[in-house]
Formats: C-alpha cells, sequence, structure tokens
C-alpha cells in the first residue's frame, strides 16, 4: 500500500483536527476495562476494532506504517538503518493547508529517519514521562496561533520497560486477583535485557505474575495520561470536535511462545493491539470483530480530511462488518530471520521466510495461537505474492548513513539495532 503521489491541493480551511495517540508497546488482551477505564470511556462514543494487528511487532516499522500507511518493506524503515521512502500522512495533509506536529519520547525519534517528514513541529524527548509529554503538548496548544486545522500526533512510551509505573499503582495488582501461577527459569531471567529484569526482597523475581502487575500498572499509569490529555484538548478546541485515534504502535510477549518483549515474532500478543476512533461529535458504540491493519489509519485520516488516498481502507467507511475482510499482513526481521503473517477470515498463517516454514492457527479454536495447523495453499500463496510485491522498495530503501546519536540510550532499554536483542528460549 502506498499514499498517492504529492499533488496540488486547496487549503481545508474549515478542515477536521485530527488527533492520533499512539501508546508504545499496549497489547490489546491487557488492555481491560479496569485497567485502561479512559480508553473504554473513548470507545464507547466511537469504534472498538477487537482485532487491530500492527504491520510490525516493533517502534520503527510500526510507527513507519502509521504515519505512511505503507506495509514495512514498502516504507523501507524494516530496521534502525534506514530511511523512509515514499510520502508521509503528514506530508499529504500538510500539502492540503494542515498544521502538523509531532510529540514523542521513543529515542528512535530523535534522529530523523524520515518519519519527520511534512510536520512543521516535530518534539522528541528520550526518558520524558507522561506527565511531562502531557504538558508538551498543552504547551504547544496554549501557545499555538495558527488557524489552520491541525493534525497532532502523540506518541506516549510508558508501557515499555523499564516497569516504573507511579507509587500506589503496582499494589492495585499486585498480588493478582486470578493469579496464572507461570514462572519463568533463573535461565531465561538471565537471558532477559536489563531493561526487563526485575527483583523482589533483593532477588530475582520469577513469578511471571509480578511482570505483569508492573506492566498493567503502567498501563493505567498511561490512561491517567490519556484522560488529563482529553481535558487538554477540549480546552484547546480539539476535544469533540475532532477526529481521535487511540492505537498500540505493537504488542508485548510474555514468555507464550518462549520469548519477551518484542520485535522477534509475529504472534497476537507482539501485533495485537487496541484501536478505538471516535469520529467528531461521537458517535454510537460499535465493536468491530474483523482483522484491521493499525496501517489503515493514514488512508482513514485522509478521507476524512476530504484527501484521496490510493490504498488501504477508511475504517470509518464501514456500515457493520466487511462482506470479505481484506488480507492483514505483518512482518519482522530479527535474527536473521524475516517473518511475515496473514491474519484473514479467522485464521493466522506465519511464514518464516529463511526456513520456508508455515504454520496456521484458527482464532476461534486458539485466540492464543498455540497450536499449529498446517498451512492452506492459498494462504501459502498470499503471503508469497504479497513478499514479493512488497520486498523490493526495502531492498532500495536508503541507509542512515550516520551512526545514531541515541545508541546508548537505545541499548540502555535493550535495543540492539533493531527489535529487542534476543533471550533465552523456552517456554516457563
Amino acid at each position: 500500500m502506498s499514499l498517492p503521489a504529492c499533488q496540488a491541493a486547496s487549503p481545508p480551511t474549515g478542515g477536521p483536527d485530527l488527533v492520533l495517540v499512539i501508546i508504545e508497546t499496549l497489547r490489546a488482551d491487557r488492555a481491560s476495562r479496569q485497567v485502561m477505564p479512559t480508553l473504554h470511556a473513548v470507545a464507547q462514543e466511537g469504534l472498538w476494532f477487537e482485532r487491530a494487528i500492527s504491520p510490525a511487532s516493533w517502534t520503527l516499522p510500526a510507527v513507519g506504517s502509521l504515519l505512511t500507511g505503507m506495509p514495512p518493506s514498502a516504507h523501507g524503515v524494516v530496521d534502525a538503518e534506514r530511511r523512509l521512502t515514499g510520502e508521509t500522512l503528514a506530508g499529504r495533509l500538510q500539502d492540503a493547508g494542515y498544521d502538523t506536529a509531532f510529540f514523542g519520547v521513543n529515542p528512535y525519534f530523535m534522529t530523523d529517519r524520515g518519519l519527520r517528514r511534512g510536520f512543521a513541529t516535530w518534539q522528541a524527548w528520550p526518558g520524558l514521562s507522561g506527565g511531562r509529554l502531557t504538558s508538551e503538548v498543552e504547551v504547544f496548544l496554549t501557545e499555538r496561533r495558527s488557524t489552520a486545522p491541525l493534525l497532532l500526533v502523540i506518541h506516549y512510551f510508558e508501557p515499555h520497560c523499564r516497569y516504573r509505573p507511579p507509587r500506589g499503582l503496582h499494589e492495585r495488582y499486585w498480588p493478582p486477583a486470578v493469579p496464572t501461577g507461570r514462572q519463568i527459569t533463573r535461565a531465561q531471567y538471565d537471558g532477559m535485557g536489563d531493561c526487563f529484569k526485575l527483583q523482589r526482597d533483593g532477588a530475582p523475581a520469577l513469578d511471571l505474575d509480578y511482570y505483569l502487575a508492573q506492566y498493567d500498572a503502567e498501563l493505567t499509569a498511561v490512561d491517567t495520561q490519556l484522560r488529563r490529555l482529553q481535558g487538554v484538548l477540549e480546552r484547546a478546541g480539539l476535544g469533540s470536535g475532532a477526529l481521535l485515534a487511540v492505537v498500540g504502535d505493537h504488542g508485548e510477549a510474555f514468555w507464550e511462545h518462549g520469548d519477551f518483549g518484542h520485535g522477534r515474532d509475529l504472534h497476537v500478543e507482539q501485533v495485537g493491539v487496541p484501536l478505538v476512533i471516535r469520529p467528531p461529535g461521537g458517535s454510537p458504540p460499535r465493536r468491530i470483530a474483523a482483522a484491521v491493519s493499525t496501517a489503515d489509519l493514514a488512508a482513514t485520516f485522509l478521507t476524512f480530511a476530504g484527501q484521496e488516498p490510493t490504498a488501504g481502507g477508511d475504517l470509518l467507511g464501514w456500515r457493520g462488518e466487511p462482506p470479505e475482510p481484506a488480507p492483514v499482513f505483518s512482518e519482522t526481521q530479527a535474527g536473521g530471520r524475516l517473518l511475515r503473517a496473514l491474519r484473514q477470515g479467522g485464521e493466522t498463517t506465519l511464514w518464516d521466510t529463511t526456513t520456508d516454514g508455515f504454520s496456521r492457527f484458527s482464532r476461534s479454536e486458539d485466540p492464543g495461537e498455540l497450536w499449529p495447523l498446517d498451512a492452506s495453499i492459498d494462504a501459502r500463496t498470499r503471503l508469497k505474492e504479497h513478499h514479493a510485491a512488497v520486498g523490493a522498495a526495502a531492498r532500495s530503501a536508503p541507509l542512515m548513513g550516520t551512526p545514531d546519536p541515541m545508541a546508548e540510550q537505545l541499548r540502555a532499554l535493550g535495543y540492539q539495532g533493531g527489535p529487542m536483542h534476543p533471550a533465552a528460549r523456552g517456554e516457563p
């Protein structure tokens, strides 16, 4: 998928304001009403996509897709050494007369990889808390003098390790009301990046529920910022009159498939994310059960702003369930492996292109994707055709050419030039 080439467009003097809130490492099945009440309140005024799938399982390619509408291999940012190719959502809207602004925290945003193309304002601070980030957005909106419609993108970092929820939040989820009873081994603990390692009473924490409690506390912390942000937007005139979307960039694994973190697999825990869209003025709540790609948010925003995307679906244009849901693709490359996934018709098919191995999972019978089945010929063909169609673009994406000045901070977060570094394997 790609956005059309830049075309002349008259400024939309009364165009709709557009707000995209991206939450780092936000896994769909942990975003319960108890943990994220504000997110669920927003969904009561719009659409909740129950099977939203990220195009990638780590930040750079996933956010690249959100900001372009393209699969990672098409926009080119498939690793930390490449720059974005093609047009961006912000560039298209800026050409149409929009003011455009981005605020984020992930260290990847400190270096220009092409993601900032089209943003008149791009602010990124590594290590900034969600509270400070919301305050920076508030200052920007208070001091803003432009009367042009606004595209505002905000990327919160809280659910990412290191887990440091505000005081008192961890106790809300620990001990758990319904413990899983799962443990990790000492070898698995030693294989985790320092960013992930937790301790209890001075000893390594091996109870997986302890990690889940910390993660859930971070989700509640960012949900609190979402509630505060709503007030900030309302006071700036961007409240109920703006199109608001809230989405996770990717998910997080807690040893469901012998791994932790993200970026090295495409199972549902790493790519299944919440996606909520509230149209201006709100609407009766609707839940969409079909699988959709979060990359389609770019086409949705363009369509709502009166621009014409060349590909991708308008997620607000549906009336009920689509009769034939489009195929939803994801990809990642890590540890010398290039993985691709297809989700369509209630099934997931994973393909390791390195070994040419396929596996299929039935959502209705196996929602956690734990019991692999033989893949169909049709799914294998679709994956290979998609791979051929977008692979050339990835190979032609320009290299960064210079070292990343934020490399040390990225390593501290467990990144080694790409997804979270490999862990000790094995089921807990």
